[in-house]
């Protein structure tokens, strides 16, 4: 009997050393986390969110993009017409038994000179273009970069991100109260609602 009660008060003598370590141990734990945790609050951020899909695709402005490329279209129809014109007048050449050796590679020779020449103006007016499409995407990204500066300065948003871009670049915050792709596009198509590309080719 005596041994029964050595072993039980021995027992719960080991249990309350245990929980003792256990409480001094966790006690230690949070002081030690307490003294790592810093000083300032980290400061909370407003995050703005523009989708630039849609804004391609609903933004007036962009629409004198389109205007460029059928500009481009236009030329190339162009190209194509006189090309194909000018692959007949040389097959006319080619079969024009009237015509000997030395008439043939002159003929065909002036028309090697026309379609150069050709060739050249076609070549300026691609490089024309061209030029006119980076005015086009300076002068709107200029635009868009202020607005949407100007935009987050009043809704007192500290960052904007773009939700769509080319590599994909996710983004892990996106409340529907600070997406401002609604603003943004209603700013736009006010401010800015055509480009008249002749001025911006000055």
């Amino acid at each position: 009997m005596d041994c029964q009660k050595h072993w039980r008060n021995l027992t719960w003598s080991v249990v309350f050393l245990g929980a003792f370590a256990i409480a001094v141990a966790v006690v230690s734990y949070f002081a030690d986390y307490n003294n790592l945790k810093p000083s300032k609050n980290f400061e909370v951020l407003r995050i703005g969110i523009v989708d630039g899909m849609r804004l391609k695709q609903e933004a007036k402005c962009f629409e004198a993009h389109r205007n460029v490329a059928e500009k481009v279209t236009k030329v190339l129809a162009v190209i194509r017409e006189d090309s194909e014109k000018m692959q007949k007048q040389m097959d006319e050449i080619n079969k024009n038994k009237k015509l000997n050796d030395k008439q043939r590679r002159l003929k065909l020779n002036a028309l090697d000179i026309k379609w150069r020449d050709k060739a050249k103006l076609y070549n300026k007016k691609m490089r024309a273009i061209k030029d006119l499409d980076k005015k086009l995407v300076s002068f709107i990204q200029d635009k868009l970069l202020q607005l949407i500066g100007d935009i987050a300065k009043k809704e007192k948003i500290d960052i904007v991100l773009n939700k769509w871009t080319i590599d994909t670049i996710h983004v892990f915050y996106n409340r529907k109260t600070i997406d401002m792709t609604d603003i943004v596009i209603d700013k736009l198509n006010t401010t800015m609602p055509t480009i008249d590309l002749k001025e911006l080719d000055k």
